[in-house]
């Protein structure tokens, strides 16, 4: 098992972004291979010793829980943070947009949650940007200065060149400011 552990993990590592998604597996089996290994170490064991490493299994075990604990709500609360003017600008969306209404953007879940309006991604090779993708009566663009897969350089300001924008502040630099284009007015 270990043996698979390091192949797999190595080369992700090394090529891939180590995303949760890719090391779950590998992690699971290092898992699996150390349980067995004290399972083993329990087995030899004499019977007196057993109590007395339940205890420090446990001692050992509490530290290692509270970090887990710890390093989940920071990811959660960085995570938040980054996100907040993704849900500040579909928030904006949500308020002009009554009615049915569709936006073309990178971050689809987080803006169809926020906004309750249908998204589909940029589409900068096509002559219709994606906009034909769109249903709904109220249409928008919604682009960030450092998003994850947006248009840039030509392609980006023909987005921009749809219709009057608006200007999203972000609360940190992440992903950075927000603009809307309101596709309708263009």
């Amino acid at each position: 098992l270990l043996v698979v552990v390091v192949v797999s993990v190595v080369p992700l590592g090394l090529v891939v972004h180590g995303e949760p998604r890719f090391v779950f597996f590998p992690v699971w089996l290092l898992i699996a291979a150390g349980s067995a290994l004290v399972v083993e170490l329990v087995r030899r064991l004499p019977a007196r010793l057993l109590p007395v490493a339940v205890v420090v299994a446990a001692f050992m075990w509490l530290p290692l829980f509270a970090e887990t604990v710890r390093q989940a709500d920071h990811n959660a609360e960085a995570r938040g943070e980054t996100l907040a003017v993704v849900e500040d600008a579909s928030n904006v969306i949500e308020l002009d947009g009554a009615g049915s209404c569709a936006v073309l953007t990178t971050y689809n879940p987080q803006v169809t949650w926020y906004s309750t309006c249908f998204t589909g991604l940029f589409r900068p090779g096509r002559d219709d940007l994606g906009i034909a993708d769109l249903a709904g009566e109220r249409l928008y663009a919604l682009l960030f200065v450092n998003g994850k897969r947006e248009p840039v350089g030509e392609e980006r300001q023909a987005y921009l060149e749809l219709g009057p924008t608006e200007m999203v502040p972000a609360q940190n630099g992440v992903i950075g400011d927000a603009t809307i284009v309101d596709i309708n007015e263009g």
